[in-house]
């Protein structure tokens, strides 16, 4: 259920206890079934508080935290944020890292997946008092590799997420090595598996529907499209296309066969009887061969002249398979060729998404459905419109954006703060509160990043604020005791919002610079956990209203031409 209200309003219910409710317009909150509310320190659903305003303070003023910029770690500090916001990674590393604080502490020395959640806990602390934190000492873990991300080079930030996943995978493994335990495979909250099914459009040969497991999802932008929408590269990604000039080892045996068989019925010039023998074994193997539903590729090498070679036309098709990813990662491939000056130049296109996603029409609905083997054919997706299935529905939890050219700029990172509903735009140190518009909205999208709806944590939704609200939230000082005993915590000035100027100069390939200086005040600084929603419902008449939609892809031709499936590191 949904309220969509004003200002906070505290329903007393008794001396010192308080209760929210809301009142007048401008404000949003959104409660959906099941979800919970703001927790203020109070185990039973209660908000204890000093005064009415103090609990407006809490719940309008508090904030994330930032990440200084090491010296162009923006494409880092934009990844760690975007991986911040998803519930199930934070799940899944405190359910498979604790005991690493262990080994840390027993070699002393530091663990690269235990600095990244300790990280993660942090950033997702909303705390009064503007707090930002250091990667250095994450950076400096991973060993040779950190001269890398330390070049001060413009680095990647696909690749970087790609670098994470390789170190928790590193360190899982490790793990297990130390407590004499077999190390099982490792499943990722973002591993999901592919269906990828190559046949031949000439004779039907399908090698069978291959499955893969892929970590995230690389769409190309194609360089005579000049805007796109999600739908349309997902349908693109999927769809079925033609390889022309493929080797076809059955059509070649074919081919191979019909020689053979050509010059041992040959009645102008006939074969000797003992050049007859080796020709009538091979082609014995070779019709031995060809009576296997899928031809061997090394017993193909051994058959085959090297003179000998067809080549047809072959289809290809790539689509989701279940189970799908908990979390969908999406990397936008604006990377084009341009001919008229002979380099790699990135497409400014914008791509549209929406907050949630239906990923029903990408999935392979049986993989050995006997309709799917024919490779002249589209395989069948999961049904729609039949029961919704919350596995393969997801919601908007992070993008990453990039401004400048292919060789040079700046990524910033939008998330959604799953506790409170609340969308941030953070640039660094820089954490400012947005709208959904201005995320759905925005250009230069590089990564996206959906997390399944029936694993997403649902809490109280605050989704905006009224401006005077927000006025408090920027000019809010207070205490940094709390955070005092964390070494990695640097308290830095409130954040403010980069400029348009700034933005524009960024594009057009100037260089951001952003630094955060270091601040004291002398109040305390409150952490805000969640409250219980059975006590806040009957406390509270909040008027139901559906605000749920489902976004299904259009029917009309997709506008770019075929994705190439990006390979993603393969992890050992």
């Amino acid at each position: 259920m949904s309220l969509v209200s004003g200002s906070v309003e505290v329903l007393k219910t008794s001396a010192k206890d308080f209760l929210i409710s809301t009142t007048g317009g401008g404000s949003k909150y959104v409660l959906e079934p099941g979800e919970e509310l703001i927790d203020l320190n109070s185990p039973i659903g209660e908000v204890k508080v000093a005064n009415e305003s103090s609990l407006k303070r809490q719940l309008n003023a508090s904030k994330l935290g930032g990440l200084y910029n090491e010296g162009n770690t923006c494409f880092m500090n934009s990844i760690i944020q975007a991986v911040a916001s998803l519930d199930s990674v934070e799940d899944f590393l405190n359910n498979n890292f604790n005991t690493l604080q262990i080994l840390e502490a027993n070699d002393k020395k530091p663990i690269p997946t235990v600095l990244f959640k300790n990280l993660i806990h942090q950033l997702n602390q909303k705390l009064l008092t503007s707090h930002t934190y250091s990667t250095n000492d994450l950076i400096k873990s991973i060993g040779t590799e950190a001269n890398k991300w330390l070049s001060y080079d413009q680095q990647d930030a696909q690749e970087y997420f790609q670098q994470v996943l390789s170190f928790i995978e590193a360190d899982f493994k490790r793990l297990h090595k130390e407590n004499n335990t077999k190390v099982p495979r490792i499943v990722t909250p973002f591993d999901g598996e592919t269906a990828i099914r190559v046949g031949c459009l000439k004779c039907g040969e399908m090698e069978g529907i291959r499955k893969e497991i892929s970590s995230s999802v690389g769409l190309s932008l194609s360089a005579n499209v000049d805007h796109f929408t999600l739908l349309d590269l997902l349908k693109e990604y999927t769809h079925l296309e033609t390889i022309s000039g493929v080797e076809c080892y059955r059509c070649s045996l074919v081919a191979l066969e019909q020689i053979i068989k050509d010059k041992l019925d040959a009645n102008d010039k006939p074969m000797p009887e003992p050049l007859r023998k080796p020709f009538e074994k091979r082609l014995d193997e070779i019709q031995q061969t060809l009576q296997h539903d899928v031809i061997d590729e090394t017993k193909y090498k051994a058959l085959k002249p090297q003179k000998v070679k067809e080549l047809i036309d072959k289809s290809k098709q790539i689509m989701f398979a279940k189970p799908p990813p908990k979390v969908l990662a999406i990397h936008l491939n604006r990377s084009v060729f341009d001919l008229s000056t002979g380099y790699i130049r990135k497409n400014l296109s914008p791509v549209d998404y929406d907050e949630y996603l239906d990923l029903t029409p990408f999935v392979v609905a049986d993989i050995d459905d006997p309709e799917n083997k024919d490779p002249k054919h589209t395989m069948r997706a999961a049904a729609e419109g039949t029961e919704v299935d919350d596995n393969l529905r997801y919601r908007l939890k992070s993008v990453v954006i990039h401004y400048g050219s292919h060789n040079f700029g700046h990524y910033i990172c939008f998330r959604r703060d799953s506790r409170h509903g609340i969308w941030w735009r953070i640039s660094d140190h820089n954490v400012i509160q947005v709208d959904i518009d201005q995320v759905l909205n925005a250009q230069g999208v590089f990564m996206v990043f959906y997390e399944q709806v029936s694993v997403t944590v649902p809490h109280f939704e605050l989704s905006s604020l009224n401006e005077s609200s927000k006025e408090e939230q920027s000019s809010e000082v207070t205490d940094d005791n709390n955070q005092a005993s964390d070494p990695s915590f640097k308290p830095s000035t409130p954040d403010v919002a980069e400029t348009d100027g700034e933005a524009t100069a960024i594009e057009e390939g100037h260089e951001a610079a952003a630094s955060a200086s270091t601040t004291s005040s002398d109040t305390t600084a409150v952490n805000i956990p969640e409250i219980d929603p059975t006590v806040m419902a009957s406390a509270v008449d909040f008027n139901t209203a559906s605000t749920t939609t489902t976004n299904t892809p259009s029917t009309s031709t997709p506008k770019s031409k075929g994705a190439k499936k990006r390979k993603n590191k393969k992890r050992k």
